[in-house]
């Protein structure tokens, strides 16, 4: 199979809150699904011209792939677990399915299926997302 990578990004485990309450049901569903891991193993999430790939970079193993036939973009969403794919004039939420729940001195880890959700941002020629303390900025 030949596919040319536009863009990697590799997702590595970052504090999120474990706190929010603004969590819709569909992040709800996959949090109950997912499984307690001692630590998280970063993933890889690959744009090529058939679509979006998610890997385990330690085996190779392909653990999501979704097609798509549209010049795709990944922008890091900055909460450790998601990244915003850029397809045209609209932003996706992707959840890599790394979770990390802080617990008062130490944290929970989670895995599950990485997805793309149904959050998405239509904005006028798709520019960039940029994270920044906490904030993500998305410019179009």
């Amino acid at each position: 199979m030949n596919r040319t990578i536009v863009v990697a990004l590799v997702v590595s485990a970052l504090s999120i809150s474990a706190c929010s309450s603004n969590g819709t049901e569909e992040r709800r569903q996959a949090e109950t699904e997912a499984v307690e891991v001692s630590s998280l193993s970063p993933r890889v999430i690959l744009t090529h011209d058939k679509g979006l790939t998610t890997l385990d970079p330690e085996t190779g193993e392909v653990l999501e792939e979704i097609e798509k036939n549209a010049f795709l973009r990944l922008n890091q969403a900055g909460d450790g677990r998601h990244a915003l794919v850029t397809e045209g004039n609209t932003l996706h939420a992707y959840d890599s399915g790394l979770i990390e729940k802080p617990h008062g001195d130490h944290s929970h880890f989670y895995e599950t299926d990485p997805q793309l959700t149904n959050v998405t941002y239509d904005v006028p020629q798709a520019g960039h997302v940029v994270p920044h303390e906490g904030l993500t900025a998305l410019f179009f």
